[in-house]
């Protein structure tokens, strides 16, 4: 067990050094730079091309990338400059939410596809069956993006059951409050998420 884990380490290793050099490439060939959103009317061009000479924008390639990627090792992502922070606290503030969207998410994928295994099983070849089937088949075949669209616009704007966007209610005050706000928000995305990841775990209940 632990060569096969010290194994897939190991291969990991060659994957994120290969990942990193094109995450870099693919950024360098984006238009622009960092110091582009500064350049205005009233803007010193001499001033930006400080900044830029400052950053090493203008070092070779593989300086750069090999300092970018010094960086990254010790978690130093730099500074957002549309919101003035560092990266990793603009992630950091993010991957809260982000974690319990996904935890809710995975909660409701079981509550729904267990429910629904059980039942396409036990009436294997009736109409239950078939709905459970053409209900898979329909969710396997749309795109997830027109999905998420089609549910957004449907409970969100249409039936305004849930909001679009934010986190939690500006009205909500107190830790519980907070707290209810916070799921209420995250039941529309977390619902569309857990949609598609029926898929899957339905076709194995059901299969076994």
């Amino acid at each position: 067990m632990w060569k096969v884990i010290i194994r897939r380490v190991l291969l990991m290793i060659p994957q994120l050094f290969i990942l990193s050099i094109l995450v870099f490439f693919f950024a360098k060939l984006m238009p622009g730079d960092p110091f582009s959103g500064l350049i205005g009317p009233h803007t010193d061009p001499h001033e930006v091309e400080a900044l830029r000479r400052a950053a090493g924008l203008y070092d070779p390639w593989w300086e750069q990338y090999l300092r970018w990627l010094g960086h990254a090792i010790h978690g130093n992502l730099g500074m957002s400059y549309n919101l003035h922070e560092p990266v990793t606290t603009v992630i950091g503030q993010r991957a809260v939410n982000t974690f319990w969207m996904s935890l809710l998410s995975v909660i409701l994928t079981y509550l729904i596809a267990i429910p629904m295994s059980i039942v396409a099983a036990r009436n294997e070849g009736k109409w239950q069956d078939q709905l459970w089937l053409t209900y898979n088949s329909i969710t396997f075949g749309i795109p997830p993006y027109v999905f998420y669209l089609l549910i957004i616009f449907i409970f969100g704007y249409s039936l305004n059951w849930f909001p679009t966007g934010g986190t939690v209610s500006p009205n909500a005050m107190g830790t519980i409050p907070v707290f209810f706000s916070k799921i209420y928000h995250m039941i529309l995305p977390a619902f569309s998420l857990a949609v598609f990841g029926t898929v899957g775990i339905f076709t194995y209940f059901r299969s076994g």
